[in-house]
């Protein structure tokens, strides 16, 4: 039997280098964690930044607690998602707004919808909006207005589509007749530090 002959110096190395592998792994799990939270706050963080460009379009941004069915609630899109939310944004005009009741003040016909995505890779993201507008495109007669890697604004027949894209996440919107005053939202969402 041959017993493995080392000097001290040489074992001293080689337990440094064991030791410095462990810690570069475990600061880069570290970092990871850190960026997931930092993903996962961006919801609220985009959520803001919407409220305050609707607000000064003169629209409030209503959160939507349940929207069913939940097509980012499920298992193949939670695997690329860190987060997502979904927000409505009603006009203030006295004229748009309908009377449904007590529960339902300042609920108006002047509306447009938004989902917050916020995906788990910038590359996820990217994919998520060519797929998106394949979709959007697959209507009839649909129109491009504008396409590139970071969003879209697509008018379709009855409905109008405009998506923001900054890294790994992704504003949706989309209308029935608010075409303007949501290409003038998703203009100063894009321009917006988010």
């Amino acid at each position: 039997m041959r017993v493995f002959k080392c000097s001290f110096p040489t074992l001293c190395i080689f337990l440094w280098m064991v030791n410095l592998a462990n810690a570069c792994a475990m600061d880069h799990s570290d970092a990871d964690s850190h960026r997931v939270q930092q993903d996962a706050s961006g919801v609220s963080r985009i959520a803001g930044i919407l409220a305050s460009i609707a607000s000064a379009s003169d629209y409030r941004a209503v959160k939507w607690s349940v929207v069913e069915p939940d097509e980012w609630d499920a298992d193949e899109p939670r695997r690329l998602l860190v987060d997502h939310a979904y927000y409505s944004l009603f006009s203030r005009d006295p004229k748009s707004l309908l009377d449904l009741g007590p529960m339902h003040q300042g609920v108006s016909s002047k509306r447009i919808h938004s989902t917050i995505l916020v995906f788990k890779y910038a590359q996820l993201a990217v994919s998520e909006v060519a797929r998106l507008k394949e979709k959007r495109l697959d209507n009839i007669g649909a129109i491009v207005i504008r396409s590139d890697s970071n969003g879209f604004h697509i008018k379709t027949i009855g409905r109008s589509y405009c998506v923001v894209r900054h890294g790994a996440k992704v504003v949706l919107f989309d209308t029935r007749d608010q075409e303007e005053t949501m290409k003038a939202m998703a203009d100063k969402l894009e321009k917006a530090e988010w």
